[in-house]
């Protein structure tokens, strides 16, 4: 499952970004004051920002809102746990 997401870090930026998809990102919206979900065209999730590495990521929030199915949760999770 590891090689489903991809997780980039910038420690300097104190960022990070988890992808899912190669998918374009189509629009941004905003989850909360340092977390951004980036969706394709169709409104599924690719991405996440992370503005500071350690800020609280509402996942349930996100699958929710979002539509997450119980794999993306989870490659979410596992990617989450890795930052």
């Amino acid at each position: 499952m590891k090689d489903a997401y991809k997780v980039t870090i910038d420690r300097l930026a104190d960022c990070a970004y988890v992808s899912l998809s190669e998918a374009s990102v189509a629009r941004t919206e905003r989850v909360n004051d340092f977390v951004n979900a980036d969706l394709d065209a169709s409104g599924h999730v690719v991405g996440l920002e992370l503005l500071a590495i350690g800020a609280n990521v509402p996942l349930s929030e996100i699958s929710n809102k979002f539509h997450l199915t119980e794999a993306e949760t989870k490659k979410f999770e596992l990617a989450l746990a890795e930052i």
